[in-house]
């Protein structure tokens, strides 16, 4: 839709400054936002951070487990990475 200026923040409601021309309520749920991206040139991307060497293995660095849930007899869990956006989008 664009880029437009979060006025204010209401618990987890954001208040959008919408052009005139856009006739919808301008207030939205936090889960209908999206980032703006922070290299808006086509096909640019961030460089991600080099994963750490444990014994010739490739090792990511966790930042904090946000969830984690049983699934069919198997622990999954949802993490956020250090030095990763953790909303990619």
């Amino acid at each position: 839709m664009g880029l437009y200026e979060i006025l204010k923040k209401i618990d987890n409601l954001y208040k959008i400054k919408l052009p005139d021309l856009i006739k919808v309520h301008f207030i939205f749920l936090s889960n209908k936002l999206q980032k703006a991206a922070n290299n808006p040139l086509l096909r640019q991307k961030n460089e991600l951070p080099l994963p750490i060497q444990v014994n010739g293995n490739n090792k990511w660095e966790i930042k904090e487990i946000l969830a984690c849930k049983l699934i069919r007899g198997t622990l999954k869990y949802y993490i956020s990475w250090k030095g990763y956006d953790p909303d990619p989008t």
